[in-house]
C-alpha cells in the first residue's frame, strides 16, 4: 500500500518546487543590482525559499555554461518551457522561435488546418505562473479584445496550450522597426514625419479605448514592406478605467523591470501614477530620434533610479542641434530648426502638464507644419505667421511683388528724369514746376486708387484685380509724362529711356505670368508706343540699339498672343494695330522706312 504521509511529503514538495519556479522566473533575468531587492519582496519573509533561489542562481553562474548549448543557460531552459517546430497549440502549428520579453516567448505559427493564416503566437512562459505575470497577461488579452485600428497588430485568437499555459494569436507582422526602416530607406523629413503621423494615429485610438501604452519605442512600432506602421507589444499597457486585476504592486513592478529607460517618462521612472502624458513623452522620444538619428538623453547602462536624475533636471538640446553641419546634413538642420525642434521639446517637457495635452494635438501641429502652417506650440506673432503665410503663398507674393517694383521703378523714374530736367533747363521754371505738378498729380491717383481699392474691398478681395487696377495705372502713368517731355529740348532721349524701361518691366512680368491677358495688353499698348519715340529718335539721328521696325513686328506678335489669348479683344486689338501694318506695309513696298 501506498503510504499516505509519502503522498502528502510528495505534494508538498511540489508545490514547493512550483513556488521556487516562480520566484526563480521573476528574477533570472534581472541584473544582479536589482535582483536582491526584488527577490525579498517576493519571498516574502520566506528564508528558506530565498536560499532555495539563491543556490540555484549560484549553481546557474558556476555550471551554465558548461551543460547548456550556446545561447541558453541551465536556468532559464528550466524556467521556460518553450515550444518547439511542429508543435500544436490549439489550432495553430509551431514554425519558428520570434522572440522572448519580460513575461513570455513569441512563436511564428500557422493554421494546423492549412489554410495559410500565420500569427505570432505569444506564449506566457512555464515558470512564469505567479499572480502577478498572469495578470498582465489577462490585462494585455483585454486591451487589445478593446483595440480596432489599422495601426495596430489585431488579436486573432486566444486559449491555452496542452501544459495550461495561457497564449495569445496576434497578428503577424513581417517588418522592422521604424527607426531601421528610416535610414535604410533615407528617408527624408517629410516622410518621416508622415509615419510618425500615422503612429500618432494609432496611439490615439488606444487612448480613446482609455488605454495607455506605456513602453513606446521604436521595437515595438514595425514597419511593413509597403510603408505600414504597426503597433505591437502591449505587455505593460494600463487600461485608465476600473480594473479589477490593478494593484499596487502592478506599478512598482513596471516601474522597475519592464519598462524602457530610454524612452520612458519621468514620472515612470519616480514610479508615479501615469496618463496619456506617459505616452505623449515617449512619442516625443521617437520623433527626436527620428528627426536627428540620436536620444535626448545619453542614458546608457544606467538604472531607473539614474536615469531619473539625469532626464528630470536635464533639457535636452534641439534636434536641429545634434546634426553636424556640412552639405546635406546642414539642408536638415535648417529644415528641423524653428517648428520640429519646438515640437520635439514640448513632447519632451519634464512636467506632463506641460507637454501637448494629448497625442491628437502632437499629431495636429505635425501635420500643420507640413502643410506650412503655424503650429499650436509657438507664440502667435504676427512676423510668424506672416513668414509661414509668405511661404505657402510664394507664387502670388511674388506677383504683388513685382507690381510694387513696377511702382517703385516708375516713381524713381520719375525722380530720375525731374533731376536731370532741372540739371538741363536751370532757366525754365515752368518744366520744373509741371514735373512737380506731375508728382503731385501722382500722388493724388495714388490716394483715389487706394480709397476705391478700400471702397472695392468688401466686394471684391482678389489679388487680380488690383494687379490689373496698378499695372494700367502704371503704364498710363509712364505714357503722360512722356508726353509732357516732347516739347523739352532733349525729351526724346528721355521719353526713349523711359518707355524702353517700361517695356522690358511688362517683358519680364509677362514672361512670370504668361496666361495673363492685361499685362500683354499692357506690353503692346508700351511697345507701340516705343516704336512711335524710336521713330522721333531717328529722326533726330541718334543712334538706336534696336530699329522701331522689330519695335512694331514684336507688336503684331503679341497681339496676335493676346487675341489667343482674349478673343473678345480681336476688334480692339485690330484697331491698335492699324497704323503699325500699315508703316510695316509701307516699308516693305519701299525698302526704306518712311520718315
Amino acid at each position: 500500500m501506498t503510504d499516505p504521509r509519502a503522498d502528502g511529503d510528495r505534494a508538498t514538495d511540489s508545490a514547493r518546487w512550483v513556488r521556487v519556479r516562480e520566484v526563480l522566473e521573476e528574477v533570472v533575468e534581472l541584473p544582479d543590482a536589482e535582483r536582491s531587492e526584488v527577490l525579498r519582496r517576493l519571498c516574502g519573509g520566506d528564508d528558506e525559499l530565498g536560499r532555495e533561489v539563491r543556490r540555484l542562481l549560484a549553481a546557474e553562474s558556476e555550471l551554465g555554461s558548461f551543460l547548456d548549448p550556446p545561447g541558453r543557460s541551465t536556468l532559464r531552459g528550466l524556467v521556460s518551457g518553450e515550444l518547439t517546430p511542429g508543435q500544436r497549440v490549439g489550432p495553430w502549428r509551431i514554425e519558428r522561435f520570434l522572440g522572448r520579453g519580460g513575461m513570455g516567448e513569441v512563436h511564428l505559427a500557422s493554421r494546423a488546418d492549412g489554410s495559410g493564416q500565420r500569427v505570432a503566437l505569444k506564449v506566457i512562459r512555464a515558470g512564469s505562473r505567479g499572480t502577478d505575470v498572469l495578470r498582465r497577461f489577462r490585462r494585455e488579452r483585454r486591451v487589445l479584445a478593446h483595440l480596432r485600428h489599422p495601426g495596430i497588430a489585431r488579436l486573432i485568437d486566444g486559449g491555452a496550450t496542452p501544459d495550461g499555459l495561457p497564449f495569445l494569436a496576434m497578428e503577424y507582422v513581417e517588418g522592422e522597426p521604424i527607426d531601421r526602416w528610416c535610414e535604410r530607406r533615407g528617408s527624408n523629413v517629410r516622410e518621416r514625419l508622415e509615419l510618425f503621423g500615422r503612429i500618432c494615429a494609432a496611439v490615439q485610438h488606444a487612448h480613446r479605448c482609455l488605454v495607455v501604452h506605456r513602453d513606446l519605442k521604436p521595437s515595438n512600432i514595425l514597419v511593413t514592406s509597403d510603408g505600414e506602421p504597426k503597433l505591437l507589444d502591449f505587455g505593460i499597457a494600463k487600461m485608465l478605467a476600473a480594473d479589477e486585476d490593478t494593484d499596487p504592486g502592478d506599478r512598482t513592478t513596471v516601474g522597475r523591470s519592464l519598462l524602457t529607460p530610454a524612452y520612458a517618462s519621468p514620472e515612470q521612472l519616480r514610479q508615479e501614477p501615469v496618463t496619456t502624458a506617459t505616452d505623449v513623452y515617449s512619442l516625443g522620444v521617437i520623433l527626436y530620434e527620428l528627426l536627428c538619428g540620436a536620444r535626448p538623453h545619453d542614458l546608457g547602462g544606467l538604472s531607473p533610479a539614474a536615469c531619473e536624475r539625469v532626464v528630470g533636471p536635464t533639457r535636452p538640446r534641439p534636434p536641429s542641434e545634434r546634426l553636424q553641419p556640412g552639405g546635406a546634413t546642414t539642408r536638415r538642420r535648417r529644415a528641423l530648426a524653428g517648428d520640429l525642434d519646438t515640437i520635439a521639446l514640448t513632447a519632451l517637457r519634464t512636467e506632463p502638464q506641460r507637454r501637448y495635452a494629448s497625442v491628437g494635438e502632437l499629431a495636429w501641429d505635425v501635420e500643420r507644419h507640413l502643410a506650412g502652417l503655424p503650429i499650436a506650440a509657438r507664440p502667435d506673432t504676427v512676423r510668424y505667421r506672416a513668414a509661414k503665410f509668405v511661404a505657402r503663398h510664394r507664387g502670388l507674393v511674388g506677383s504683388l511683388a513685382g507690381v510694387f517694383l513696377v511702382l517703385v521703378a516708375g516713381l524713381l523714374a520719375s525722380q530720375v528724369l525731374l533731376a536731370r530736367a532741372r540739371t538741363a533747363r536751370q532757366g525754365r521754371q515752368k518744366a520744373l514746376e509741371q514735373a512737380q505738378d506731375l508728382v503731385a498729380d501722382l500722388g493724388r491717383q495714388a490716394e483715389r486708387a487706394a480709397r476705391a481699392r478700400q471702397a472695392e474691398a468688401s466686394a471684391r478681395r482678389r489679388a487680380d484685380g488690383l494687379f490689373e487696377n496698378l499695372l494700367e495705372s502704371s503704364v498710363a502713368n509712364v505714357f503722360d509724362f512722356g508726353q509732357r517731355l516732347r516739347d523739352l529740348p532733349g525729351g526724346v532721349d528721355l521719353r526713349l529711356e523711359m518707355v524702353s524701361s517700361a517695356v522690358g518691366m511688362l517683358e519680364k512680368l509677362s514672361a512670370t505670368s504668361p496666361r495673363d491677358a492685361d499685362i500683354r495688353y499692357q506690353l503692346l499698348r508700351a511697345t507701340l508706343a516705343l516704336a512711335e519715340v524710336q521713330d522721333e529718335a531717328a529722326a533726330a539721328g541718334a543712334a538706336l540699339p534696336q530699329a522701331p521696325q522689330a519695335s512694331r513686328r514684336r507688336a503684331l506678335e503679341l497681339g496676335r498672343e493676346l487675341v489667343a489669348l482674349q478673343p473678345a479683344r480681336a476688334q480692339e486689338v485690330d484697331a491698335l494695330l492699324e497704323p503699325c501694318r500699315a508703316v510695316l506695309a509701307a516699308e516693305a513696298a519701299t525698302g526704306d522706312p518712311p520718315r
